[in-house]
């Protein structure tokens, strides 16, 4: 081959190889980013889930306390009279957390978390199956066994925005079942 023939297949080649070394980088690029995404996306539903966690226990701690909470009538016209307490209506289970739930945390002792939580708490009527016999006492609700159903979430928000949200996507929500006896 001539000398002038091969003028430039070398910077060509030299290109062609840059290029395919560049694209190479790249995609490697992209599938570490993706990784770093799906990773942190595990550690946020981890961290919501704990604090939704929390506020179940908050709810739970509250209805097992003895005496009545501040803000009920004296005497107990209702039992229990817990502040956060939704009672059924016509509407039936339907979770509400927008209108009904409170924060967690205590109004003595505020507790703070990095992550918005809201729980309500609603009494699941025992219907015929009662553990109460004595009609005078399962109207005042005392000696008889009671099941509440307790609904918690947790959500990430920017500080201007702390209410409520309902359940989606971005937002975890967590259900139990506890009973308690008056």
């Amino acid at each position: 081959m001539k000398r002038r023939s091969q003028q430039g297949a070398s910077l060509l080649i030299a290109l062609i190889m840059l290029i395919l070394i560049t694209l190479l980088a790249v995609s490697s690029i992209q599938e570490s980013t993706l990784q770093t995404r799906i990773t942190g996306n595990l550690l946020e539903e981890k961290n919501l889930l704990a604090a939704a966690e929390a506020g179940l226990r908050d709810a739970e701690r509250r209805l097992s306390k003895n005496g009545a909470p501040d803000g009920c009538p004296n005497p107990l016209t209702q039992k229990p009279c817990i502040q956060g307490f939704v009672p059924s209506t016509a509407d039936g289970y339907k979770t509400d957390f927008v209108a009904k739930s409170l924060a967690y945390g205590d109004t003595s002792n505020p507790t703070t978390l990095d992550r918005n939580v809201h729980w309500y708490l609603r009494d699941i009527p025992q219907g015929a199956n009662s553990s109460c016999s004595d009609p005078e006492k399962n109207a005042r609700g005392e000696g008889c066994v009671s099941y509440y159903e307790v609904n918690a979430q947790a959500y990430k928000s920017d500080a201007s925005s702390a209410d409520a949200k309902p359940c989606s996507v971005d937002v975890v929500c967590l259900r139990a079942v506890i009973s308690r006896q008056f």
